[in-house]
């Protein structure tokens, strides 16, 4: 099975149609990439315990065992109660991976509808539920994203069938219904364990998590994190000077050159549009953001001062301009930070974003009369 926000259950889904109208996955997509990269592994590795922990309970010949051939089982008799047993050990397992998958959470970045979920019988009819893969598709965030879900499910599919079409062929189980009559029903012989169950999902988890690694690595190069809106200000007897401060970086925003785009003006006075320039965005908490502050600190008290940019990373990434202001500005000293929220943007994108043209004036309402 296949989750948004967990996953429930080894379950095997048709690979459908390209979703006619999702995007590309691109750079707004990137951080949700990421989180899924991130939640993906996670589950990998829970469903590899639970393989391991399973592993213990239903043996052939001494060994653990992935999957049990009910034709091995040469009493009728004992071989339906074998089956209903095993049904109860997936229930449990099933709780137990609810469980597992609820510990992990969602992926960050992401914007997900909570409790979407595809399934497919995957042991007595590998039949997709069609409905639950194109709700759940539906709901992801670009193309590629949501066709994973589906190659997900296909590994299951696959895996499935082949248990199906297996030489070990099929077994009967009677049911006696009411009125003392018998009905029979024919199932694969091959049916996995729990411990199978758990290895066969970490084995697609880990497909999904190579293939998003590839699409990450496509794009990345491709991206820019760029913020807009910060502005500083030193009041003084009689004025107030300030910038308004924009950047961009294409790549690594901690390690990768900015585009520093500021408009110096003042009040009384007007505007000017500077020329851009290169600086760096150092990381939040990192020895450099300490030692470039300390070296503004110094510089304040010798009558100097300035601002420096701080990068934020998260599921929203944040940018933070940390200003040192002299004598006579008041206050003076470090300012409070400002913060502002920083977006993922194409490299090729200009930036800052030209402000909408104002609306045409309104015509006058002819008076009543």
């Amino acid at each position: 099975m296949e989750r948004w926000t967990r996953a429930v259950g080894a379950l095997a889904l048709l690979v459908l149609a390209p979703l006619a109208r999702a995007a590309e996955c691109g750079c707004e997509q990137l951080r949700c990439i990421e989180g899924l990269i991130e939640q993906k592994t996670a589950l990998a590795a829970g469903y590899d315990a639970l393989a391991t922990k399973w592993g213990r309970f239903i043996k052939v010949e001494g060994q653990p065992a992935d999957i049990v051939n009910f034709n091995e089982v040469t009493d009728p008799a004992r071989r339906a109660q074998f089956y209903r047993d095993m049904l109860k050990l997936h229930e449990v397992f099933n709780r137990e991976e609810d469980a597992m998958a609820g510990k992990v959470g969602p992926p960050t970045g992401c914007d997900f509808t909570p409790g979407l979920a595809a399934e497919t019988d995957n042991y007595a009819t590998c039949k997709v539920n069609d409905a639950a893969l194109r709700n759940a598709q539906a709901q992801a965030p670009c193309r590629q994203i949501g066709e994973l879900l589906a190659r997900h499910e296909h590994m299951h599919r696959d895996r499935c069938l082949a248990r199906q079409q297996d030489r070990a062929g099929r077994w009967t189980y009677s049911v006696e219904g009411a009125g003392g009559q018998t009905a029979s029903r024919s199932f694969p012989a091959l049916m996995l364990t729990p411990a199978g169950r758990a290895r066969e999902e970490a084995a697609a988890y880990r497909m999904e998590i190579a293939a998003l690694k590839q699409l990450a690595a496509k794009i990345e190069p491709k991206c820019a994190i760029a913020f807009t809106g910060a502005t500083i200000a030193c009041k003084m007897p009689g004025v107030t000077m300030g910038q308004d401060i924009s950047g961009k970086v294409c790549g690594d925003p901690t390690t990768g050159t900015w585009t520093i785009n500021t408009v110096s003006w003042a009040r009384p006075g007007g505007r000017n549009v500077d020329p851009p320039w290169e600086s760096d965005c150092v990381a939040k908490g990192s020895a450099e953001e300490a030692r470039q502050a300390a070296i503004y600190r110094n510089a304040n008290s010798s009558r100097g001062g300035g601002w420096m940019c701080v990068y934020e990373d998260g599921p929203q990434p944040t940018v933070i301009i940390r200003s040192f202001y002299p004598p006579p500005c008041s206050p003076s000293g470090e300012q409070a930070p400002v913060r502002v929220r920083a977006v993922r943007t194409e490299c090729d994108a200009p930036w800052p974003p030209k402000r909408p043209a104002p609306p045409p004036p309104r015509e006058p309402r002819p008076p009543v009369s």
